[in-house]
């Protein structure tokens, strides 16, 4: 029979983590925990650690002050660290009826407030719910298979996991917020979409993207570079040219598979355009 000590280690993960990279700031710790639908108030009274948490099932609730608000599976939640004891009338606990599972990670160092501001998190406005959370899950799945398997407890092995969490959350708040996006930066989000898994076809057309908003191309261009700054034949050149840059970096391609598979179907015009954009040929890269 499983005694209360054997549920606890069952439901709750975590792993004390190395700094190697002595970057300033680091991943001090992870855990993963499916909690105990009366498990206390968990206060953050910590005067160093920076914690996010990401649901992964369940109910549960963070509070300030007279503020409380409920959150569920694919939220996110943000504490600081506790100067000043401002966190003294913050916390968080799960339901009673349907207890939360989440993971967290705490992370050290003052440029670690930089992760929270990516990803458009601070102490006033700690919570965000995630949009499209399979990748993250993925990713933390798999970080969390590697600590319960391994003895790994190097920063450095696990930072890439993590900043892979802060980076997508950031490219979803650039643009996809719906609580502040206007409709013409909801459109302009379709279209960066699009572009990103359209961009290294040869046949690519802003004409495409026009015909399946219902817009006129011209429409398309003038408000993609309202928002973005760029016109969209700019930003898909920048994006097939640091394509380019990254095969030809893994010397595995010629010029002439670079250039078709970024797009072009001349090699001498991609390296026309490769010379104007970086400011030499593709043949002379890395000399």
């Amino acid at each position: 029979m499983e005694n209360a000590s054997d549920q606890i280690l069952k439901n709750h993960f975590s792993k004390y983590l190395e700094d190697d990279l002595h970057l300033g700031f680091w991943p001090s710790f992870i855990g993963q925990e499916k909690c105990n639908p009366l498990k206390p108030v968990t206060y953050h009274m910590h005067e160093e650690q920076y914690t996010f948490h990401f649901i992964f099932s369940g109910t549960g609730y963070i509070f300030h002050g007279d503020s409380v608000v409920k959150l569920q599976a694919n939220d996110v939640f943000f504490l600081p660290p506790d100067e000043k004891g401002r966190n003294a009338a913050a916390g968080y606990y799960p339901d009673k009826d349907d207890p939360w599972e989440y993971v967290w990670f705490n992370f050290v160092g003052k440029p670690s407030e930089n992760l929270a501001k990516c990803a458009k998190l601070s102490f006033e406005n700690n919570y965000y719910s995630v949009q499209n959370p399979a990748v993250l899950r993925q990713q933390l799945t798999e970080m969390f298979n590697v600590a319960r398997n391994t003895a790994k407890r190097n920063a450095s092995y696990y930072l890439p996991y993590i900043m892979r969490f802060f980076a997508e959350i950031a490219d979803e708040r650039k643009i996809s917020n719906t609580t502040t996006a206007t409709e013409k930066e909801k459109r302009v989000k379709f279209i960066l979409d699009y572009i990103e898994h359209n961009y290294s076809a040869p046949d690519f057309s802003i004409r495409d993207i026009a015909e399946k908003m219902f817009y006129t191309t011209s429409y398309v261009s003038r408000i993609f570079n309202e928002i973005t700054g760029k016109t969209p034949i700019e930003y898909v050149t920048s994006l097939r040219m640091l394509k380019a840059q990254d095969m030809l970096r893994s010397k595995n391609y010629n010029i002439s598979q670079i250039a078709y598979a970024v797009g072009y179907n001349s090699p001498f015009y991609f390296s026309k355009q490769f010379k104007k954009y970086f400011g030499y040929s593709p043949s002379r890269f890395g000399e």
